[in-house]
């Protein structure tokens, strides 16, 4: 087993606090669709800014250099610098929302298809939940992009159901990693 696949499993706890915090925001976004597209967007970039705040924290307790450092690094920068600029921006946040939001979700799926490859033929159940995972960030971040003046409703309920999604098959899959031998 790789160096790069040691880290990874040691870190799955990452994963599983990212999943936990997809499936709460997906939870109040469903459970608050009425909500204005700001409010929304304030939870969002709340939201990227902990998870990006995550993903630096596990890019630095890493000790070794193997090639997640640099995903975690692109991940957790943009998360972070999104979510700032959402929270400090309301007339950006309400006017460009859907465009970050959707290039956000697709950047997830790139980074979740990409990380699934990397890993070795031990990890091949958890491969193909990370590649599930890929794809419906894909999807969505391109339904997303596709129609970016749906409404405020439309798009909370969306992005709600992908937010569950996503973390519940981001939790799933960081206890299989965590349950991968070494």
């Amino acid at each position: 087993m790789t160096t790069e696949t040691t880290t990874t499993n040691k870190h799955w706890w990452v994963n599983t606090l990212k999943g936990i915090l997809f499936i709460i925001i997906g939870c109040i976004a469903l459970y608050h669709p009425g909500e204005a597209l700001y409010t929304i967007g304030l939870y969002i970039g709340y939201f990227m800014l902990v998870s990006g705040i995550f993903y630096l924290f596990a890019l630095f307790s890493k000790k070794n250099n193997d090639r997640s450092k640099s995903w975690y690094l692109i991940e957790g920068l943009l998360d972070v610098i999104l979510g700032i600029l959402i929270v400090t921006s309301p007339v950006l946040t309400v006017t460009v929302l859907p465009y970050f939001i959707g290039f956000w979700i697709v950047f997830l799926g790139i980074s979740q298809l990409s990380f699934s490859f990397g890993l070795d033929k031990g990890f091949s159940g958890i491969k193909t939940w990370f590649i599930v995972l890929g794809i419906i960030s894909l999807f969505f971040g391109f339904m997303i992009i596709n129609s970016p003046l749906i409404s405020g409703i439309q798009l909370t309920v969306l992005l709600g159901i992908f937010f569950l999604a996503y973390g519940i098959v981001q939790t799933f899959a960081s206890f299989k990693l965590k349950n991968t031998s070494l």
